[in-house]
């Protein structure tokens, strides 16, 4: 963010920045467009934007083992560090041109921190409710239900990249 906000201060780089991950995030958009038909059509399997097929198998390894009775608060901590470590190249994607974009709104009364703690909580808030659902659901049923909707979920996602592209495309 420090970086960001030091380069920011040069106009010139300041709009390199800004127009790079504005293509950055037209790319993304592009590409989950191509997922959502794929997801259409049941194809999930050959969508671009998700983990590999081994991160995830290491995903599911590492629930298995560091959630076993007797360990499961401590292994849940585990756990999720080591998954956030491998799905930051699903997750980070986004961060880098909110953050960007975040910069360039210096007018803004909420501070940035603030603000990024406000994205992170609405990045958390569907997890928590997607856990709740498994609770009180079979997690094969949330699974089949939130499988159902990949299309619409692909989407979404493209809408957002697009709507970034075109605010920090404009902010060049």
């Amino acid at each position: 963010y420090k970086i960001l906000k030091y380069l920011v201060g040069f106009d010139a780089v300041s709009s390199i920045i800004f127009l790079c991950f504005g293509i950055i995030a037209v790319v993304l958009g592009i590409l989950s467009l191509r997922d959502f038909f794929l997801a259409r059509k049941g194809q999930t399997d050959r969508m671009l934007l998700q983990l590999p097929l081994v991160v995830k198998q290491r995903i599911h390894q590492d629930i298995r083992e560091k959630t076993r009775a007797g360990g499961i608060v401590a292994g849940s901590f585990v756990a999720g560090l080591i998954i956030s470590f491998l799905e930051f190249g699903c997750t980070g994607q986004i961060y880098l041109p909110t953050i960007t974009f975040m910069i360039s709104r210096t007018g803004l009364h909420v501070k940035p921190l603030i603000a990024l703690l406000v994205y992170n909580l609405m990045f958390i808030v569907p997890l928590v409710l997607f856990a709740v659902l498994a609770i009180i659901f079979t997690s094969q049923r949330v699974a089949r239900s939130l499988a159902a909707r990949i299309p619409l979920f692909k989407l979404l996602t493209a809408l957002l990249f697009f709507i970034l592209a075109v605010l920090l495309i404009l902010s060049a």
